[in-house]
This record gives C-alpha cells, structure tokens and sequence, in this order.
C-alpha cells in the first residue's frame, strides 16, 4: 500500500521509521521465507533442536481446540449447561454473518471496540536500500533499543 501525504498535513521527521521499515521488511519477506527453511530442514532430518554460532531454536508443533457451536448447543438443549454459560462460550464472526445478515443489522447487534493506533510503514518510491545502510540503519535502531 503506497502512502501518499495529503498537502498540507502535519509532517513529522523521524528517523526511527528506517529502522521501522526495514525490520518490518525482513519480519514480512525475509524472516517467514527463512523460518520456513529451517523448519523443513528440522522436519526432514526429525529434528527438534537446531543450533547456529549465535542462536537455539526449538521446533514446536501446536494445534488448536475448536468447539463446534452445534455441539455445545446441544448440551445446552440437553440441559447440560445453562443459557449463561452457551452464551459465555460464544463469539460470532462478521465474515460469515454477513452472508446472511444485512449490514445494519450486524451493525445493530455488534459491539466495536478501539484497537491498537495502526503505523504503516512504506519505502519512499524510488529508494533502494543498500546493505551498508541497512547495517546501518540497523546498529543504530539496537543501540536506541539498548537505552
């Protein structure tokens, strides 16, 4: 997404977005790519530890416990569990609601809350970061985050 400032607005100068833009870079582009290299390489050689000069890594799989709404509904039905708790359990995603839902009428039940300030961050076009000036950049974002 290319940001454009709009005339006449409130420009602040800050040299920290450099550091910003380029860690932000290598987290979105870089790091995922090498992250999965790495995982299988640990996968193809079943490995749960990997080792580098600096660094340890430990290979962790994960997985995630969904509650179908139809099976807790039907302990509800059941009397299993009382209409507080079914309702405690819940939460409805938008997304699938507004299939069948209009937007006022997901506008009138939801509740919307204030999240985090986003920052997004962009290269200025036409710029091309050099390796020496992203060490660069780079040293001088660790010393900041060292005081």
């Amino acid at each position: 997404m290319a940001i454009k400032i709009p005339p006449g607005e409130v420009l602040v100068t800050d040299k920290r977005l450099n550091a910003i833009k380029l860690i932000s870079y290598l987290a979105d582009r870089a790091i995922p790519d090498l992250r999965s290299k790495v995982k299988a390489s640990m996968l193809a050689k079943h490995a749960q530890y990997a080792e580098s000069e600096f660094d340890v890594a430990k290979l962790v799989t994960s997985s995630r416990t969904v509650i179908q709404a139809a099976n807790l509904l039907k302990l509800y039905e059941r009397a299993s569990i009382s209409r507080a708790q079914l309702l405690s359990a819940l939460s409805v995603r938008k997304e699938p609601a507004s299939e069948f839902l209009s937007a006022s009428q997901i506008a009138s039940i939801s509740e919307v809350s204030a999240g985090e300030p986003l920052l997004y961050t962009d290269f200025k076009p036409g710029v091309e970061v050099r390796e020496d000036e992203f060490l660069h950049v780079l040293e001088h974002a660790l010393i900041e985050l060292g005081h």
